[in-house]
């Protein structure tokens, strides 16, 4: 017979579930609401349903040439930043866990080290390095910054996830004469899907909704991204908060469209990692 949990239990879950989908969808809610009202009708009635609702910010954006550059620069950083921590994170969690060799402990510490420190405390000398080498103002020293610094956290995820992979498919593998290419590309990467679904979600919510970096390192407009295109609503009174808000449902709908299609996966792959097999 299946184990039901008591009522009273059940009804505690339920308004805890609900009181944290409501933190979390009431910001989203504001943001539409204020999109679809004037800058006058805002001031006079912040916190109240628009009376005219109006679409008049959302025709600005898309009428903004600007907005598509902006987003193809954000797609180009993020796709490229994504790809190269999941092919370097992905390798280097299989030469730890599936290659043995001394001190691979010590290496697991180094490589997961750099979590421990936000990259806020390292900016000064890493913009007066990347100036020398050239590399501001470029959409490559970015790829560089984001994938050293989201590394570390996919080879923490692939690590918990290889070890749930059992020996046995690498080691039969091996005794028909596999190389360690062939196993990696043919048995543990596609094995490693889910935790690879998972990282990349990660990598695309940082590398997408990141303003600080850019912010230091870009200065040419035509080289902006989705959040500093997003601040350019800023004006000498203020932010013209219709816009700005209307603006930024336009910056987290994709990343929310994605979390939507690939949620099970998501999931699947965080749990995963954490049971060993």
């Amino acid at each position: 017979m299946k184990h039901r949990r008591p009522t009273a239990e059940r009804i505690v879950i339920f308004a805890a579930l609900l009181l944290v989908s409501l933190l979390v969808i009431y910001p989203f809610s504001v943001l539409a609401v204020t999109s679809l009202k004037t800058q006058p009708e805002l001031f006079e009635n912040p916190a109240g349903l628009p009376r005219h609702p109006t679409l008049r910010a959302y025709a600005e954006i898309v009428g903004n040439g600007r907005v598509y550059l902006a987003m193809s620069n954000s797609v180009l950083l993020t796709g490229a930043s994504v790809l190269g921590q999941v092919v370097a994170g992905s390798l280097c969690a299989y030469a730890l866990v599936k290659m043995k060799f001394r001190r691979a402990r010590a290496f697991s510490l180094f490589f997961l080290a750099p979590m421990v420190y936000p990259i806020f405390s390292g900016i000064v000398p890493l913009y007066l390095l990347f100036t020398r080498l050239k590399l501001t103002n470029s959409a490559l020293g970015l790829i560089l910054v984001y994938c050293a610094t989201g590394i570390p956290l996919t080879i923490f995820i692939y690590t918990s996830f290889m070890k749930t992979i059992p020996y046995q498919l690498s080691e039969a593998a091996f005794v028909e004469g596999a190389t360690h290419a062939s196993v990696y590309a043919l048995i543990v990467l596609p094995l490693l899907m889910p935790a690879i679904v998972t990282s990349v979600i990660l990598a695309s919510l940082t590398v997408w909704n990141d303003f600080f970096l850019p912010f230091i390192m870009i200065s040419s407009q035509r080289k902006a991204t989705m959040p500093l295109w997003v601040f350019q609503y800023r004006t000498e009174r203020g932010f013209d908060w219709p816009k700005t808000c209307a603006a930024v449902m336009a910056l987290v709908t994709p990343i929310i469209v994605l979390y939507v299609f690939l949620q099970q996966k998501i999931i699947g792959g965080m749990v995963a990692g954490a049971v060993k097999g």
